[in-house]
C-alpha cells in the first residue's frame, strides 16, 4: 500500500505580502499555480489569513469570488458597492465578489480572518468551520485541493500509514492529497478548524 504523507504548513512559514491596496499586510498560505503572484490576476486560487487593523476598503479582485471567515475579533462588517452594512458572526463563511467595492468596517478593534480567494468559472470553493469535540473527527479528502486550518487550539492529526502523530497547532494548515483519510482529535476539551474543499469548475478550459 502507497503511503500518502500529510503535510503540515507551519504558521511561521507562510509568505508575508503586501495587500493589493497596500492598506495592510496578509500571510499567504497556498496559492496556485504557484509560481504566480496574487497580483497577477492569472491564480486559480488562494488561501490567506490577515489581521485588520483599522476600518477601510478592501481589495478589489476583478473576476474571482471569495469567502472570508472572521476567526478572532469583536467584529467586522462589511458593505458592497456602497449597500447597506453585513455583520459577519464569528466562524460563519461569507461568500462575496471580488468584483465589487467592498468597505470593512471593525466594530471595537482589530480582527484576524481567513480568506479563500477562486477565480470565477475556473475553480469553486467549499468553506466549513467544525468544532472538534473530545475524541475528534474523521475527514477525508474529497477534492482536488484540500486544506484544514486550525482556528482555534491545537489538533493531533492521525493516519493510517503515519508512524506518529502530526501536531497541528493554532494557526497552522494541514494539506491533503485527494483520497487521503485522517483523524483530527483537539489537545485541549474543544476546538474548531476551518475545512477548505477547492475543485475544478467541469468543462472550464486552463
Amino acid at each position: 500500500m502507497r503511503v500518502l504523507l500529510l503535510q503540515v504548513l507551519p504558521y511561521s512559514n507562510y509568505k508575508v505580502r503586501s495587500w493589493k491596496n497596500g492598506l495592510g499586510v496578509t500571510r499567504e498560505i497556498a496559492l496556485h499555480p504557484p509560481q504566480l503572484e496574487f497580483t497577477s490576476n492569472d491564480f486559480l486560487w488562494r488561501v490567506s489569513t490577515a489581521e485588520v487593523h483599522q476600518s477601510g476598503p478592501f481589495s478589489q479582485f476583478e473576476n474571482y469570488d471569495r469567502v472570508l471567515v472572521v476567526l478572532k475579533g469583536a467584529g467586522l462588517s462589511l458593505s458592497h458597492d456602497s449597500n447597506s452594512a453585513i455583520e459577519l458572526p464569528t466562524f460563519i463563511p461569507y461568500r462575496f465578489s471580488g468584483d465589487a467595492a467592498t468597505h470593512g468596517e471593525l466594530l471595537s478593534g482589530p480582527v484576524t480572518d481567513l480568506n479563500v480567494f477562486v477565480r470565477r468559472g475556473k475553480v469553486r470553493a467549499e468553506v466549513e468551520a467544525v468544532a472538534v469535540k473530545g475524541e475528534g473527527i474523521s475527514c477525508h479528502s474529497g477534492a482536488e485541493w484540500n486544506f484544514i486550518f486550525a482556528a482555534c487550539g491545537s489538533f493531533a492529526v492521525k493516519s493510517v500509514g503515519q508512524q506518529q502523530d502530526l501536531i497541528l497547532n493554532e494557526g497552522d494548515t494541514l494539506r491533503l492529497l485527494p483520497d487521503q483519510a485522517i483523524r483530527i482529535v483537539p489537545q485541549k476539551n474543544e476546538g474548531k478548524i476551518i475545512k477548505i474543499s477547492l475543485n475544478p469548475v467541469v468543462g472550464a478550459t486552463s
